[in-house]
């Protein structure tokens, strides 16, 4: 029953599959530690390790930074590397930078954020290969990354750090850059990549409370639905080569001691074979912050029982005196000492590989900070640029006719404020808005006004003068406001200080641009020339105050870029058509005034993520405009047979010459996307399902909207692509108050593009209707076209009901139930 758990609990959505090219295993490896022969598997080779070290050498293996076992040949190693968006290196030589996750979410582009990992695990290699070329302990290969917490709250300071709020994105790329960062080796783990924070953790410091003492009371529907799909994607999927648990409670009990999550669920319903490590203090917090337990020696022992593995930053004897006590078996410790151990066999670590045997040997300092990496940081940006608005298609500017341009801002020229949080040294310069645009128009045509001086400036004196010289010196002005992941403080003028920080351990306190920026947006637009606001910042900001403002013509958000600046500039210059999409819903300010941060139930009104918002938004999660045109065209639905599923059984059809049958529970929904434009440019296509939330009673709801598959396209001007895909009955599961994932009856309507006003195309649909809409060859939708402005052509497109009632049922089986 617990492998149909987990087989059913990734079956929310259609995923995309990333084929990766396997590489031949290396043979030429030398006698192995211990003398046990290379031909072992690391399984053997570590339960060997294991079955001869003592109690004291398996649990100085057991923390962040293990010790050498000289007499076993196991060479020290630290487990602790960072690589969100680059590996975080304190070295002068730096790493690349690249725009943050959140960034990376909004470019909807598995392939790219692929790329990413293979660049953060090609810099991560050289400095490992460096390291033993010059006999210091390894390093760099075992990343904390990346964080796949949902972004829950618009508040969170950490917000920046994760791909957005949608479990499906999070889930597509969490795999697509794990398996960057991991390669494909079939004996060896290129960089090992992390699954953090497990679970339900989205909270730094609100309310008195932190994330250090915070319970996160969440219910088992939530679990299934939106806290727990990533993760099985990063690890299961994935195959991470660990979990990290998270500080907070989940329902009273520690995530680091909380068997439910981490046996319940990891091990048992998933069958997760990689090891735990805890957030790093979180063992220990158990006993000291949260008195969970008494002491640490417990908490290292309950931690331990409940299947955590590395305790990050924990003491080594912690593990030793709860044995001696009694309060923790040995064998429990060999469990967690077999699965530390197969990991570091993984990385090379235990092979005594020498170094000219060793996978990814030839990588060398050279790639670090290279211009291709470079290039690739430009690519991200660029494509993660969402373009809110666009009046009278004032963007792209044109490089050939424009005269000069004021670039305001205290973004404008400020190289840290563009790298977001978790980063390191950069390798090379940081190159900033001002140097971009200087660069690409010459110094001539730019003149710096940099109006504020600092996001949270409580001095606004510089403001008076932006308007007179913005009107005598240039067309357009281009404003470079947003937020910061520094400290720093602003007094409003009603007297009280507000903490303007998104980053670990602090989150936000308002949605709306911090200091004296609007006003600073407001004085540039009094010159009586066109206005663009581009937007860095990690997190939501209701741009409403100033987006309707005279001469506030277009509004660009831009994120944190890192070393990918040129990759804006291109997108404000036209170089490149806009072609991101919002990974998060942007609220209103007032949205903070109608939920506590605290309340992690989804469903509870106002409604948490563009699933279950019962409010208004300001934007809605995938929206953006674009430079061109697209057209969507010729839907069809057909019932058909699931690719996906019943391999075997049609293996033996085909034996017996036999033709397999379509499902009722499956229909393949087609569709042709042109670019109907005057500019090449890429398209996010978004299949959603709808539900009409008056059709339910009672408090078990389904989502509203669900992400059911997406891909980005690039489409040149006039061509067309087709666009095909098979959903299942159980991709429209949802769960229940009980945490099983069910289907309930009622209707159902399929959407093509966002979720706002410009819906392109909607289809109702059911199982029973499938064979007809097979017989009719095409379904009965209007085709339309999304403009550049985002809006529907041809008045929008209506949607017929049908009825879902004949579909089969889902098995209700026991979901992941809180304790």
């Amino acid at each position: 029953m617990a492998t149909h758990n987990a087989a059913l609990l990734c079956c929310l959505a259609v995923v995309l599959t990333l084929h990766a090219h396997a590489v031949k295993p290396d043979v030429s490896t030398r006698a192995g530690i211990s003398e046990v022969s290379a031909e072992l598997t690391c399984k053997q080779r570590a339960a060997d390790l294991v079955a001869v070290m003592s109690l004291i050498e398996k649990a100085s293996q057991l923390v962040t930074d293990a010790a050498a076992v000289p007499r076993l040949g196991i060479p020290a190693f630290r487990w602790w590397s960072e690589g969100i968006h680059g590996y975080m290196s304190d070295d002068h030589v730096g790493a690349t930078l690249f725009p943050v996750p959140l960034a990376m979410g909004a470019t909807w582009d598995t392939d790219l954020i692929h790329r990413v990992g293979v660049a953060i695990s090609d810099e991560a290699r050289a400095y490992y290969n460096r390291a033993i070329d010059q006999g210091d302990p390894p390093r760099a290969i075992n990343m904390f990354a990346p964080n796949i917490n949902i972004f829950r709250d618009p508040r969170w300071g950490r917000g920046s750090e994760t791909y957005g709020e949608d479990p499906l994105l999070m889930g597509r790329m969490a795999v697509a850059y794990v398996t960057g960062l991991q390669g494909t080796h079939p004996t060896y783990t290129k960089v090992a990549a992390t699954c953090k924070h497990y679970a339900a953790h989205s909270l730094e410091e609100a309310e008195g409370l932190t994330r250090h003492n915070f319970d996160a009371q969440v219910d088992a529907r939530d679990l299934a639905e939106t806290y727990l799909p990533a993760f099985k994607s990063c690890a299961m999927e994935a195959k991470a080569h660990s979990v990290m648990c998270s500080y907070n409670r989940v329902n009273g009990i520690p995530a680091c001691a909380n068997p439910h999550i981490l046996q319940g669920v990891l091990r048992e319903q998933w069958g997760y074979p990689g090891y735990v490590a805890s957030d790093c203090g979180a063992v220990e917090e158990i006993a000291n912050t949260q008195h969970y337990v008494p002491d640490i020696v417990t908490a290292a022992a309950n931690a331990t029982l409940a299947g955590v593995d590395l305790n990050c930053n924990g003491p080594a004897d912690s593990v030793p005196t709860a044995v001696r006590t009694g309060l923790l078996p040995e064998d429990a410790v060999d469990v967690a000492a077999q699965r530390v151990m197969e990991a570091r066999c993984r990385l090379g670590l235990l092979h005594h590989i020498p170094p000219e045997d060793m996978p990814w040997k030839d990588i060398g300092m050279e790639v670090v900070g290279s211009p291709a990496h470079k290039s690739l940081a430009d690519e991200v940006a660029a494509k993660g640029s969402v373009l809110l608005t666009n009046k009278n298609n004032v963007l792209p500017l044109n490089p050939d006719t424009l005269s000069k341009v004021a670039v305001i801002g205290p973004l404008a020229d400020s190289p840290e404020h563009q790298l977001g949080t978790y980063y390191g040294k950069p390798a090379g310069e940081v190159v900033t808005p001002l140097v971009a645009l200087r660069r690409a128009l010459g110094p001539e045509r730019v003149e710096f006004v940099e109006g504020m001086h600092w996001v949270v400036d409580s001095n606004s004196d510089w403001i008076h003068g932006v308007t007179d010289r913005v009107r005598e010196c240039c067309e357009v002005a281009l404003v470079f406001v947003g937020s910061s992941s520094k400290y720093g403080i602003a007094h409003d003028e009603d007297g009280t200080i507000t903490p303007v920080l998104e980053t670990e351990g602090l989150d936000r306190v308002s949605l709306r641009l911090p200091g004296h920026q609007e006003d600073l947006i407001k004085a540039a637009a009094r010159a009586g020339k066109p206005v663009v606001v581009v937007l860095i910042n990690g997190g939501t900001i209701d741009v409403t105050p100033f987006r309707d403002f005279p001469n506030v013509m277009a509004v660009l958000t831009a994120w944190y870029p890192g070393q990918g600046v040129m990759g804006i500039v291109d997108v404000l210059l036209g170089k490149v058509s806009p072609s991101g999409r919002l990974p998060m819903t942007v609220y209103f300010n007032n949205y903070t005034d109608q939920v506590p941060e605290t309340e992690m139930s989804m469903r509870k009104w106002p409604g948490r993520t563009y699933k279950y918002l019962q409010v208004p938004a300001a934007f809605e999660f995938g929206y953006g405009l674009s430079y061109t045109n697209f057209s969507y065209s010729a839907l069809k639905a057909s019932s058909c047979h699931p690719t996906q599923q019943g391999a075997a059984e049609r293996k033996l059809l085909k034996q017996a010459g036999k033709a397999p049958e379509p499902s009722p529970g499956c229909v393949r929904l087609s569709f042709n996307v042109t670019n109907v434009g005057r500019m090449a440019s890429d398209e996010v296509i978004m299949v959603f399902v709808r539900r009409p939330r008056e059709h339910y009673k009672g408090t078990d709801l389904p989502p509203k909207s669900q992400l059911l598959t997406f891909k980005r396209v690039h489409l040149a001007i006039g061509e067309s692509v087709g666009f095909s895909v098979e959903i299942l009955a159980q991709h429209m599961a949802h769960g229940n108050e009980e945490g099983d994932l069910v289907l309930l009856p009622g209707p159902i309507s399929l959407t093509v593009g966002p979720l706002s006003h410009d819906m392109l195309i909607s289809k109702a649909w059911a199982a029973a209707a499938a064979a007809a809409a097979a017989a009719s060859g095409a379904a009965t939708a209007r085709a339309g076209s999304r403009s550049s402005h985002g809006a529907a052509a041809a008045g929008g497109m209506p949607r017929a009901v049908a009825d879902v009632s004949s579909w089969p049922q889902l098995k209700e089986v026991r979901r992941s139930k809180p304790q």
